[in-house]
């Protein structure tokens, strides 16, 4: 038989999408799964958050087909997974890791909190876990248990009450003498309890362990470069319900904000409610308010950016703050034919004092990672790229800011030709706008809207 000529196609035609990160300027990233059920409808982690005014960036790993280094690794300092968002993190060395490692070592913040991230990767019931196993290498653990239970049929037996052993913020609230922490799955996710617990190498702490069995269910990895934080149950089962049937959650909203203080998370400005103009015969002025909140409490400084000439020249005008309302105005037209108006708001918190005391790996990357904020900003409005303000292309963006970053370097060094540390000329730079070292440039814009 003659098989030339024959033809053949891989089937079916596969996808993927290039995308942008809805808040390019937050220092935290949560990573969930859609097909967690309830608990991702419920969605406890983005409604706190959210009631906090916190900004943060969402990355539904079954939506978009897992996740990749440029994602973990695209700025935010901090990471929480939960549900099971927990097949992205590796446990054993003969997984990929996506970028997690890196991401720890280069100074990021990891917590983890499910009770199947065992179960979900195929552990068997006792795994135990040595050096290059991600499990021992960024957690510290040695071993665990993976859905304890007993009985035929298997019948759970992991706690459900947790004692904090008072180590960080995350467990203070929930000591034994404060009553612990109580899960209630069945009740608002109808699912069973199946949490596990770990064994522990010198470099881990214990912070939750199980009232009934004194196991460790939850604990923190620390290091001069990182934190990581590993809970075996499901933390956003801690809720209660009403009389009237209503869930309450106050427990876990205490348990996740202090997850946000351990780990110190910066958030940008949260900014709400823009006034969306209608198309109008008027030539102004034109006020614009929107509502500004700093989750963190810092003081705002806020900014009106406007254009009549489809950003030909674009104009600032600074909001003056009632509350948490800001307005400024957009002044009186002098065109007189029909004219597209685009307007959006700028807000900026100060810098925010980390307090630490940096080796020089960590003040190198903490230089790098200003002067990097700093630069996006500068090359935004240098280049009067809308775009820019809103959506960052990590990668080619990246570059040209590391040709800004080499020509300001050069500058700076002739300025200073008694400083040969490119190190040093970067903090003279970054502490001439008042950017001291250890602090982070905190930003967000409005999406731009069109008037008139």
């Amino acid at each position: 038989m003659d098989l030339a000529g024959l033809y053949s196609r891989s089937f079916p035609s596969l996808f993927f999408e290039r995308t942008e990160p809805a808040n390019p300027y937050a220092d935290l990233l949560i990573i969930a799964d859609s097909e967690s059920g309830d608990q991702a409808a419920l969605d406890l982690y983005r409604t706190v958050l959210d009631e906090n005014s916190f900004v943060y960036e969402y990355w539904n790993a079954s939506d978009r087909n897992g996740i990749d280094a440029s994602v973990i690794g695209f700025g935010w300092s901090n990471i929480i997974v939960y549900g099971w968002g927990n097949n992205t993190v590796p446990v054993v060395a003969e997984e990929e890791d996506p970028g997690y490692g890196d991401f720890l070592d280069n100074g990021g913040n990891l917590l983890l909190a499910d009770q199947d991230w065992f179960y979900g990767h195929g552990l068997p019931d006792v795994p135990t876990f040595t050096a290059s196993d991600f499990a021992y290498d960024y957690f510290g653990f040695t071993g665990g248990t993976n859905d304890p239970c007993s009985g035929s049929p298997c019948v759970s037996t992991a706690d459900t009450v947790f004692y904090g052993q008072n180590v960080t913020p995350m467990d203070s609230l929930f000591t034994e003498a404060l009553g612990g922490i109580a899960l209630q799955h069945y009740g608002i996710y109808g699912t069973t309890n199946w949490g596990d617990y770990f064994d522990l190498s010198g470099d881990a702490t214990a912070i939750f362990v199980g009232a009934t069995d004194g196991n460790i269910y939850g604990a923190v990895k620390e290091t001069s470069t990182y934190k990581a934080v590993n809970l075996g149950f499901m933390v956003d089962a801690a809720v209660d319900t009403t009389a009237e049937g209503d869930i309450t959650y106050d427990a876990f909203a205490d348990f996740l904000v202090g997850a946000i203080e351990y780990f110190d998370v910066a958030s940008p400005a949260k900014i709400t409610d823009v006034d969306e103009l209608v198309t109008t015969t008027d030539t102004g002025p034109f006020e614009i308010s929107a509502t500004i909140i700093d989750a963190n409490g810092d003081a705002i400084t806020a900014t009106l950016w406007w254009t009549d000439d489809d950003w030909v020249t674009d104009n600032d005008v600074a909001m003056t703050a009632d509350g948490d309302v800001f307005s400024a105005e957009i002044p009186q037209l002098t065109a007189t034919e029909t004219t597209s108006v685009y307007y959006y708001i700028e807000a900026m918190g100060p810098l925010l004092a980390q307090s630490l005391i940096l080796s020089e790996k960590s003040l190198r990357l903490t230089l790098e990672h200003v002067f990097y904020r700093y630069l996006t900003i500068l090359f935004a409005k240098e280049t009067r790229d809308v775009e820019w303000h809103g959506h960052i292309e990590h990668q080619g963006k990246r570059k040209k800011l590391n040709v800004l970053r080499k020509e300001v370097v050069s500058q700076l060094a002739e300025e200073n030709p008694d400083i040969s540390s490119e190190k040093i000329l970067i903090q003279s730079l970054v502490e001439s706008y008042k950017i001291r070292i250890n602090n982070k440039f905190i930003s967000s814009y409005s999406t731009p809207q069109e008037s008139l």
